[in-house]
């Protein structure tokens, strides 16, 4: 899962990003055999939207990931978190390390960024799991 750390009213909280809901929907799009314009067609959007979606070049609305999971007859639940819409504001230590790693994170080349936020994810996933042993 990629995670992306950005400020929002104040606090950090935890988005997905756009590339991961897009690559979801082109699975599982292609699993049901159906073409962008059935999908498009299904979900009520322009095919157009929709491959802007896939190829993580537009963040879905609420809206939208739950049209598309409705189309595709896939579990409403996963396609908003995979759209980013279960974000929680993060622990404070979480806040703390974010602050200091977004500068450093900054000066990665992107290709290279996700690699690093997944072990980032993992490291706090294990800190959280160890906290609450």
């Amino acid at each position: 899962m990629n995670l992306i750390m950005r400020m929002k009213g104040g606090e950090y909280v935890k988005k997905i990003d756009p590339l991961v809901f897009g690559a979801w929907v082109r699975e599982k799009r292609k699993l049901a055999r159906l073409t962008q314009e059935e999908l498009a067609k299904g979900a009520r959007i322009t095919r157009f939207q929709l491959i802007r979606i896939e190829n993580g070049e537009s963040k879905t609305t609420r809206e939208t990931a739950s049209a598309i999971a409705d189309a595709l007859r896939e579990d409403e639940g996963e396609a908003l978190r995979l759209a980013g819409y279960d974000g929680e504001p993060l622990p404070s230590y979480d806040v703390r390390l974010a602050r200091r790693l977004e500068p450093l994170m900054m000066q990665v080349p992107p290709d290279r960024r996700s690699a690093i936020e997944d072990a980032i994810e993992h490291v706090a996933r294990a800190m959280v799991g160890a906290a609450t042993v």
